[in-house]
């Protein structure tokens, strides 16, 4: 699949990140670009990373690139508020994710649930309000995209990257269905040890 599909919102397809991705191809993919920082080295889990953010008129308008320190590849690939026009659709066409890791991130006013799914290269920060909030439609915080892998990868090489802290990208509008009841939640799988 089309990395310039996913950034798009449109997640059907998506296997995971092309283990063979070069930042000359992810430049392509991510245009228009307007600015170019990096890239900078950050510590990542166990590892060192060269790090390269990207803004971009578009959404997704902040996108950050990280390679293993010594490599030429994108290892990950994550941006904040990822267009998602149908949240519920594409997490239904997913099914039950393979770990669900709650508190990785934050952001105002919402409880963010880890949608991780190794095996597609994919996680989705899910932000849902906290009880005893009126019901509102649960919105999408965070992406992370990866090569498809084992949830231990994930955990080890991948995780939730950089310190959490307020999301300082501006909200959006939420625009789907009503967050599920506590016993619908209930219903969803635990994290794996």
């Amino acid at each position: 699949m089309e990395l310039s599909k996913i950034l798009s919102g449109s997640y059907e397809e998506w296997q995971g990140l092309a283990p063979d991705l070069s930042m000359v191809d992810l430049e392509m993919n991510l245009q228009p670009v307007k600015a170019v920082r990096g890239p900078e080295e950050q510590q990542r889990t166990y590892q060192r990373f060269h790090v390269t953010h990207y803004s971009r008129p578009v959404p997704p308008h902040e996108v950050d690139a990280w390679r293993a320190v010594g490599q030429e590849t994108v290892n990950i690939l994550e941006y904040a508020e990822p267009p998602m026009p149908d949240l519920e659709g594409t997490l239904k066409q997913y099914g039950p994710p393979d770990l669900l890791l709650p508190d990785q991130r934050y952001a105002a006013g919402v409880r963010v649930w880890d949608y991780v799914y190794p095996s597609r290269g994919i996680a989705f920060s899910i932000g849902e309000p906290f009880p005893p909030a009126p019901p509102s439609p649960r919105r999408a915080i965070f992406l992370q995209l990866f090569p498809a892998a084992s949830i231990q990868f994930y955990l080890t090489d991948v995780g939730s990257g950089t310190a959490t802290g307020p999301n300082v990208w501006p909200e959006t509008a939420p625009t789907d269905s009503a967050v599920p009841s506590a016993a619908e939640h209930a219903e969803e799988p635990k994290t794996h040890d």
